[in-house]
């Protein structure tokens, strides 16, 4: 479950980032 988990890891990151970019608000 380490390697789920660091994959995991890796998504939220961008994932915040790209919806704080479209809502410019």
């Amino acid at each position: 479950k380490k390697a789920g988990g660091l994959e995991d890891y890796q998504l939220p990151p961008q994932h915040p980032l790209e919806p704080r970019r479209h809502s410019p608000q």
